[in-house]
């Protein structure tokens, strides 16, 4: 999974949550990280998730939000 951040600096708390998109059930996985950046700018990565089970078909987005707004 491909993500990007633009305009950050410093430490950023993240909180990542792979729900289903009409936000039914409860998230299919959750975690919470930081990104680090002594650059200020844009900055992107790549997430690859091992053994993650989708409970049943459906469409399902990855949200992403600071730890203090779940």
């Amino acid at each position: 999974m491909y993500f990007a951040v633009t305009e950050g600096q410093g430490e950023l708390p993240v909180r990542l949550d792979l729900i289903d998109v009409d936000e039914e059930r409860t998230a299919v996985f959750g975690a919470e990280g930081c990104l680090c950046s002594s650059i200020p700018g844009s900055h992107r990565g790549v997430l690859a998730f091992e053994r993650l089970e989708i409970p049943e078909p459906g469409e399902y987005r990855l949200r992403c939000s600071s730890p203090a707004n779940t």
